[in-house]
Formats: structure tokens, C-alpha cells, sequence
């Protein structure tokens, strides 16, 4: 029997979400659990209960364990993350300023004559245009 209490966790709809619902419900388990009176754990009932609250909270705590273990991307440690943003971050900046330098390079070397061109081949098509 599947229900909201009876210990089973549905795995999410989508890859990258978590059923948060499992997550809230763990510290009202605890708080269950806590919340017991040591008197009652000297029957048999009392003990019962708290075996049981003490059993669905473990159960819920190793689901989401598991669930947070397998969340894709977490495959690397901060410090691991940290080194790649910063190589990442490097590489960005050494296209940037090779494209810099092949911007001025361009403009640099950008030849001067074409507006000479432009000029002479205004004077020549003058100079074939017949006088009227």
C-alpha cells in the first residue's frame, strides 16, 4: 500500500528536483520522536512507538540521503568545482585578449591605400568621362 505514511517516497518527475515534501517532513519526525515521553518508554506500547517513529525517521533520513547522494553534478568536491571555475575563468580571459590583440592587429595593419583607391578611381572615371 503506497500512501504520504506509509514510508514510500516516490522518486520526482523531473531529473533535477527533489521532493522537498521528504525533506520538510524529517524534522517533524525528530521532533516526534523527542517529543515522546521518557515515561511512556517503560511499556511496552511506549517503547513501540518510539521504535516506530525512531524507524520511519530513519527510513525517511537514508531516502533522502540517497536522493541528495544522486543529484546530478555532485560529482566533485567545492574545492575541485573551485578549480575549474577558476581554469574556466582563465581561459575566458586569454580569448578576450586574444581577440583584443587580433582586433588591433586589424586596425593596425588595415591598408592605407584603399582610400588611394578610392581617389584614382574617381580621377579616372573622370578623366574617361567625355567634356560636354
Amino acid at each position: 500500500m503506497s500512501g504520504p505514511n506509509s514510508g514510500e517516497t516516490k522518486m520526482p518527475d523531473s531529473g533535477n528536483s527533489l521532493p522537498t515534501s521528504l525533506y520538510a517532513s524529517l524534522l517533524g519526525k525528530l521532533v516526534t520522536i523527542l517529543e515522546l515521553d521518557p515515561g511512556t518508554t517503560a511499556t511496552v506500547q511506549g517503547r513501540q512507538a518510539l521504535l516506530q517513529a525512531t524507524n520511519d525517521f530513519k527510513t525517511s533520513l537514508a531516502q533522502a540521503k540517497e536522493l541528495a547522494v544522486n543529484l546530478p553534478g555532485g560529482e566533485l568536491k567545492t574545492s575541485e568545482q573551485d578549480d575549474i571555475i577558476d581554469m574556466l575563468e582563465g581561459l575566458r580571459d586569454r580569448r578576450r585578449h586574444f581577440a583584443s590583440q587580433v582586433e588591433n592587429f586589424k586596425s593596425a595593419t588595415k591598408p592605407m591605400h584603399v582610400a588611394e583607391d578610392v581617389k584614382m578611381a574617381d580621377m579616372d572615371s573622370t578623366a574617361s568621362t567625355p567634356a560636354s
